[in-house]
């Protein structure tokens, strides 16, 4: 049996939800929040607009971003 593969590019996560008055939002207040997650050291890490590369702050490793398909 093969081991799944590891993507060679970074993967583009958005989650969506209802913001908690904890996390600084109003009551009920919908919110989007979109992160990458890098191919090497699987660290999350902001990024804004839409980058063809990204490096990572942690690992610094550069690679490509996929966007052909979100999580």
């Amino acid at each position: 049996m093969a081991l799944p593969s590891t993507p060679d590019q970074w993967s583009i996560v958005t989650r969506t939800g209802l913001l908690r008055p904890t996390l600084g939002g109003r009551e009920g207040e919908e919110v989007t929040t979109t992160y990458a997650v890098c191919p090497h050291c699987q660290e999350r890490q902001d990024f804004s607009g839409k980058p063809d590369m990204l490096k990572c702050l942690r690992c610094k490793k550069e690679s490509k971003v996929d966007w052909s398909e979100t999580c």
